[in-house]
């Protein structure tokens, strides 16, 4: 029965990266799958019902979907009032050029918590993007690099942590091993990502620029202050962002106010239930688990499962959370308990994120194409330099670590 389930569990995965890959949108892709691998593992129909609606109950469901709804409405607004441009200008006066620029950008904003990161970058990206005369492609891959690599030097981000709660580390033990990485598969990013020379503004910098960029990124500081301050929920944060934005930015004269509500992407609400909705599907069978152990079980070489597990949990769940949580555990018995410990759950770690960010169904690679309007194929080929890099200054590190 379990091999089955495993048998069902590749079909409904190749499914969906068949549809993605044909220009299938990602939401029916996912529904599609999901609805092999409720028919192939559960026993009744009341089985697949029963984990349909535990998916649609669960409130991370519905904060994704009023996250997405948010987001959208905020990033239009700030764009077509103008905001973003006066944001472009003011940290020209900070940053020296927009290919700073749209580094520390996505970055900066990139860092908060959550997966509203890459929606709030997106716009940004755009704008930097336009000024350097790039492709929605570029932009959706540069967006991707720059704002999630350096993620994995976030002191605050679920995975990390639990991580370092499962291995025993320091999370700034763990830090200091993916530095290194995270900083070359940024240089990378920067050479083979973006166009050469600064971009040209078309206008000189006049004094107080900076000024004029707090105000142009208030609604973005005013919605990510509520949020992680004073815990307001997120898609309200978002929508006090907008109103900012509504406030301080340039009004278009044929602008109505209930236009706002014309600016939704209906399609990330869909796209945000489809994920939890194979998340749930995926998780309830208890498969991946069940494959790990037998792979142990029959002597595969314990370098390779170090490297193998977490980048097919990485790619297949698009949830770092998910890949150390059922990856980790089943990895201990690999690891030694001495002073190379960190070397091991290092490559463990960096090679799950890079699988992970690379997954056709990772949250923020999927905002971020559906902003962008583009396909999964095409911006893969353009960062697959940076994931190559941060794979090779990972193993490096390794080689380094455990000499002698």
């Amino acid at each position: 029965m379990e091999a089955l389930g495993l048998v069902m569990v590749g079909i409904s995965f190749a499914t969906i990266i068949g549809m993605v890959l044909k220009g299938v949108r990602l939401s029916s892709s996912l529904l599609a799958g999901v609805a092999v691998l409720l028919t192939g593992t559960s026993n009744s129909l009341g089985d697949a019902l029963s984990t349909a609606t535990t998916a649609l109950a669960d409130a991370t469901t519905w904060d994704l979907v009023f996250t997405g709804l948010a987001v959208t409405i905020l990033g239009r607004v700030v764009k077509e009032f103008g905001l973003i441009d006066e944001m472009v200008v003011g940290l020209e006066s900070v940053l020296k050029g927009n290919r700073a620029g749209i580094m520390g950008i996505t970055m900066l904003v990139g860092a908060m918590p959550g997966h509203a990161g890459t929606m709030l970058t997106a716009p940004l990206a755009d704008c930097y993007g336009d000024r350097l005369g790039m492709t929605p492609v570029e932009k959706s891959a540069a967006n991707l690099v720059f704002r999630h690599m350096v993620r994995m030097l976030l002191p605050y981000i679920p995975p990390l942590v639990l991580a370092s709660r499962l291995t025993g580390l320091s999370i700034s033990s763990l830090i200091a091993h993916n530095t290194f990485p995270v900083m070359v598969s940024l240089a990378v990013g920067c050479l083979t990502l973006l166009p050469r020379g600064a971009g040209a503004l078309g206008e000189s910098v006049a004094p107080g620029s900076f000024g004029r960029f707090l105000k142009a990124a208030s609604p973005l500081w005013v919605g990510i202050g509520l949020f992680m301050v004073f815990r307001l929920s997120l898609p309200l944060s978002l929508l006090a962002g907008a109103g900012v934005a509504l406030l301080v930015g340039q009004r278009p004269q044929d602008f109505r106010l209930e236009a706002v509500w014309r600016m939704v992407d209906y399609h990330i609400a869909l796209t945000m239930i489809s994920i939890m909705l194979f998340k749930y599907a995926l998780s309830g069978t208890h498969l991946l688990e069940t494959a790990l152990e037998c792979l142990l079980a029959a002597g595969l070489p314990q370098g390779f499962l170090l490297v193998a597990a977490p980048a097919v949990l990485g790619f297949v769940t698009g949830d770092m959370t998910a890949t150390v949580g059922i990856g980790f555990p089943v990895l201990m018995p690999l690891v030694p308990a001495d002073s190379k410990a960190l070397a091991h759950w290092g490559l463990a770690y960096v090679t799950g994120s890079v699988f992970y960010f690379m997954s056709p169904i990772h949250l923020c690679q999927v905002f971020s194409n559906t902003y962008f309007k583009t396909d999964f194929l095409p911006v893969f080929g353009k960062y697959v330099w940076s994931i190559v890099a941060a794979l090779a200054g990972t193993v490096l590190v390794f080689l380094v670590l455990t000499k002698g």
